[in-house]
Parts: C-alpha cells; structure tokens; sequence
C-alpha cells in the first residue's frame, strides 16, 4: 500500500477504499475475526468491512453509529464464538 498523500483525509471513503484494496488490511481483519475479536466499523469504516467481506451484524462486529459502550462491552467479553 502506498503512503496517503497529505491531501486525503484519514477518514475520508477515498482512505477506506484505499485500505479495503490492501492485501495487509484483508490479512490483518480477516485473522482478527477469524479469531474471534471484536471488530467496530464506524463512519466510513463500513466501506473498509465490506471491501475485506467481513459479514455485517456478526457476533463482534459493531457498524455504525459510534457506540463506545457498545464497543467497551464487546472488548469485556475477549472472543465472540465463530463456526
């Protein structure tokens, strides 16, 4: 993945297409869920779950509106179970 120009906002859906099409991004979001850890996609983070295919609504992916308490509660439980 090459460096974000200055220009493009970290949070902007150009930054998150930019992740969605990253072979590291794919990596790194598909162990953690195949781990069972919590994932939170919020904003335009939902163009990055659905650019790597992470199913929306599983156990322990938040997407959203932010909800840190949500979040906090998800981070207490560790593992969420996956078939």
């Amino acid at each position: 993945m090459r460096p974000r120009s200055s220009t493009t906002p970290p949070f902007s859906p150009e930054a998150a297409d930019a992740l969605a099409r990253s072979r590291l991004a794919h990596e790194f979001l598909g162990e953690a869920f195949w781990h069972g850890k919590p994932l939170a996609f919020f904003g335009e983070g939902r163009r990055l779950r659905e650019g790597v295919q992470l199913p929306a609504g599983a156990d322990g992916v938040l997407e959203g509106a932010l909800d840190m308490e949500a979040f906090i509660e998800m981070m207490k439980q560790h593992r969420f179970h996956r078939p």
